[in-house]
């Protein structure tokens, strides 16, 4: 489904075809500007919004977000 997406942001590439639901990720906050906070992601979307690719996610609070394929800084478990 979403084979071949790959991000390129500082923290290096991000195979978003490896990303479900539990994966633990770093995500540039407030559309890429924001400060980075660590996630677990509750869905994988091939249209978050805008027809765009992205993912849901909890941040360590238990709040739910939204974010962009190309804010996800990197992954620390797939």
């Amino acid at each position: 489904m979403f084979a071949g997406y790959t991000t390129r942001r500082a923290g290096g590439n991000v195979d978003f075809s490896k990303l479900k639901e539990g994966s633990i990720v770093f995500v540039r906050t407030n559309f890429g500007s924001g400060p980075t906070v660590k996630g677990t992601v509750t869905g994988v979307e091939e249209d978050v919004k805008n027809g765009q690719p992205g993912i849901d996610y909890e941040d360590e609070t238990g709040t739910g977000w939204w974010a962009y394929a190309d804010q996800i800084a990197g992954v620390y478990k797939y």
